[in-house]
């Protein structure tokens, strides 16, 4: 009968690098993080967002110049060209030129920043602007407010041929030439008898006007028409 005894196995130590049937730890072949844990990269902004930030600085870009571009791409372009005081001064004169009825109304077509629109309310008169650029009318609606005007005065936003001028007594124009023969024509048929058309830079071609102010200017005559 065999007696056990002698050496008994031995087992490799859990640091030791053992023989056959022991279990080898390589901690130098981990890797292992070497960027410092508390610090951060820099955040970047999402494509979605970034898109949605450029396209909402775009639309009111384009939302505030928009007013001034887009009389160039209708049929007949009325640009914003401030009137001089000089032309202010002849309108004013060409509107007293007959005691001011009671009651009388004076609409403005392309009133720009209101400036005759509150000259006219100073003198007295219930004047009205028609703007198509709504920024312009807001500074005008302004200007009424900062002379005390703006009681007897109103500036509307809209297409000067869908204006019902019917309700004015002295229609005010400053157009441009290849609009003045059809809105004169317009301005006929809709407005009553004893009212007048005051004009300015451009005299409608092929009638005769009832009254012209100049002064030194020629850029400032104003022409009177008498329906």
């Amino acid at each position: 009968m065999a007696s056990v005894g002698g050496n008994s196995p031995s087992f490799p130590r859990g640091g030791g690098s053992g023989g056959a049937g022991g279990v080898s730890h390589r901690w130098s072949e981990v890797a292992m993080p070497t960027s410092d844990p508390h610090t951060r990269e820099p955040r970047r902004t999402p494509p979605l967002l970034a898109t949605v930030i450029f396209g909402g600085a775009l639309v009111g870009v384009g939302s505030m110049f928009w007013p001034f571009l887009a009389p160039a791409m209708r049929r007949i372009a009325l640009p914003y060209i401030p009137a001089s005081g000089e032309q202010v001064a002849n309108v004013v004169k060409a509107l007293k030129l007959r005691p001011r009825l009671q009651g009388a109304r004076m609409v403005d077509v392309g009133s720009g920043d209101g400036r005759l629109v509150v000259a006219a309310a100073k003198a007295g008169y219930t004047a009205d602007g028609v703007e198509l650029n709504h920024w312009l009318n807001i500074y005008a609606r302004i200007d009424a407010l900062r002379n005390g005007v703006w009681k007897t005065t109103a500036f509307h936003t809209k297409d000067l041929w869908k204006v019902d001028y019917s309700q004015y007594d002295d229609v005010v124009v400053f157009g441009v030439s290849e609009m003045m023969d059809e809105l004169y024509g317009a301005l006929q048929t809709q407005l009553k008898p004893g009212s007048r058309i005051i004009v300015c830079r451009f005299a409608v071609p092929g009638v005769e006007p009832d009254a012209t102010l100049c002064e030194d200017n020629a850029l400032d005559t104003v022409w009177v028409y008498h329906l």
